[in-house]
């Protein structure tokens, strides 16, 4: 009775030692996600702060295009109408697709109706609809950027690499160590002298599925985070995908769909493990050990590779669907932060130019102006100064703008 006792004892012991780890983890994590939220709260409407690399921005945008066809502004006009500080202005997005998505809005304007419409309505959603914004903008925050962002293009839309012709080998050799281990473990259990030849031929399995594994990570070190980066990907749009929000029906059904397809991808992405740097703990050495015996990096790296070509298109589909939703909060954040703005009209026959008090973006005290053009041009004169190429680059600015984000500093 008392060694019953005592067990029982031990027992709830452990169970309330649990369920202390359980809701300190939970709590914790209710207090990062309010935290969060009070961020993004006090972030609204504002610019985000940090450099921007736009030679990186241009060279993402060309391999992020090479599936669309149509027109684009070319580097000499985005150039003359200062579009890089416009593109600062805008830009809150919070993931790189975001990023990419709004960049590539901006460098093509958009003359479909319909787009333009839909567009709207969902800006309009982030504005009033605060709870659905904080979802998304979680989500997405989570998400965030890489250190690699041309490695996630490649993968996406570039070359993948060939399957390796020694795959099959190399789980072949995973489950030789497997056999070696379990029939060592066994004949020693049983006082049989031939466990010795079986933990031999370990001996000689481990040189070489180390050799193996080093030199596979020499070779695809630089793709491991763009790989980990795909996975948080799939599993973002798996949860965001599952939710009810209302007014997103649309992208919520496609990341749900294509999260579905591509499910494998983030239980492939967790057994990829960057370099560490720095302190090594002794649990993390034993896992390195294991990782390299088993080829396990090496076996997860040509299966993830598999993967995406098999679900190249529903990645690219989970790519674009987060960064026309990124995109779209920047926007409805942009709005907010105007004194003013107009909603653009599209007319569906001539050409027609008509703008009432007009300001740049950029400017921080500006002169409204106005211009009325129907199926005609104009000459605008002045004297040195007076204000000719800023007042161009206003319309330019405006035009561009009610193409893209649908968002016109005018009246």
């Amino acid at each position: 009775m008392p060694d019953n006792l005592a067990s029982l004892l031990i027992l709830l012991s452990i169970l309330v030692i649990l369920s202390i780890v359980y809701s300190y983890v939970r709590w914790k994590s209710r207090t990062r996600c309010a935290e969060k939220l009070a961020a993004l709260l006090a972030t609204w409407g504002k610019p985000t702060d940090g450099e921007r690399d736009f030679a990186l921005l241009r060279s993402l945008w060309g391999m992020y295009t090479q599936s669309f066809h149509g027109k684009h502004l070319d580097d000499q006009t985005w150039e003359d109408l200062n579009l890089d500080l416009i593109f600062e202005n805008i830009d809150r997005t919070h993931c790189l697709p975001g990023q990419i998505v709004l960049y590539h809005w901006l460098r093509t304007p958009e003359t479909r109706r319909a787009v333009l419409s839909e567009r709207d309505r969902m800006v309009a959603l982030f504005q009033k609809n605060v709870a659905l914004r904080q979802s998304v903008q979680l989500e997405l925050s989570r998400l965030g950027r890489t250190r690699f962002p041309s490695g996630i293009l490649e993968l996406l839309w570039g070359e993948l690499p060939r399957p390796h012709r020694f795959r099959l080998l190399y789980s072949l050799l995973a489950i030789l160590v497997m056999v070696c281990l379990g029939t060592a473990a066994l004949l020693v259990a049983c006082g049989w002298p031939w466990g010795r030849f079986a933990m031999l031929s370990l001996g000689i399995l481990w040189p070489l599925n180390m050799f193996i594994h080093y030199r596979t990570r020499n070779i695809i070190s630089e793709r491991i985070l763009s790989i980990r980066y795909l996975g948080k990907m799939v599993a973002a749009a798996r949860k965001i995908g599952c939710t009810q929000l209302a007014g997103l029906e649309d992208k919520l059904q496609s990341l749900a769909r294509c999260s579905t397809a591509a499910k494998k991808i983030p239980l492939v992405t967790a057994l990829l493990v960057p370099e560490r740097a720095g302190a090594v703990e002794l649990s993390e050495v034993l896992q390195e050990y294991v990782t390299i015996l088993f080829l396990v990096e090496v076996r997860s790296y040509y299966k993830v590779i598999e993967e995406i070509r098999k679900c190249g298109g529903m990645l690219r589909e989970i790519f674009q669907t987060f960064g026309e939703l990124d995109a779209l909060q920047a926007i409805a954040s942009f709005r907010e932060g105007l004194p003013s703005y107009a909603i653009p009209e599209f007319q569906a026959e001539g050409r027609v130019l008509n703008i009432r008090e007009a300001v740049h973006p950029l400017l921080a005290s500006a002169v409204a102006n106005s211009i009325s053009l129907a199926d005609r041009g104009c000459l605008i004169t002045g004297s040195n100064m007076s204000g000719k190429s800023t007042f161009l680059r206003t319309l330019g600015v405006n035009v561009v703008l009610a193409q893209s984000v649908l968002t016109c500093p005018a009246a």
